[in-house]
């Protein structure tokens, strides 16, 4: 454990939030970070820029990295996963 605060974000919205505002890498190097897969690979896969241009987000890549854990799990899994 990382000693950081941990945050287990289960809906797309607060993810393209932090992309909007600017913030969501602040948020990665605070805090340990995981998604649920369907939101990293279906859900959360652009963000508006505000005139009219979507742009993509990779929270695989933010994985890759190792600033990002992506769970893969039913209710039991992530409940053992935020311990």
């Amino acid at each position: 454990m990382s000693g950081k605060p941990r945050l287990f974000l289960l809906d797309a919205g607060p993810v393209i939030g932090l992309h909007e505002m600017g913030l969501w890498h602040e948020v990665l190097q605070r805090a340990e970070v995981m998604v649920p897969s369907i939101v990293a690979d279906k859900e959360a896969v652009f963000w508006d820029d505000g005139e009219g241009a979507g742009r993509r987000i990779d929270l695989r890549a933010d994985q890759k990295a190792g600033l990002l854990r992506i769970e893969c799990a039913d209710a039991v899994d992530v409940a053992a996963a935020l311990g």
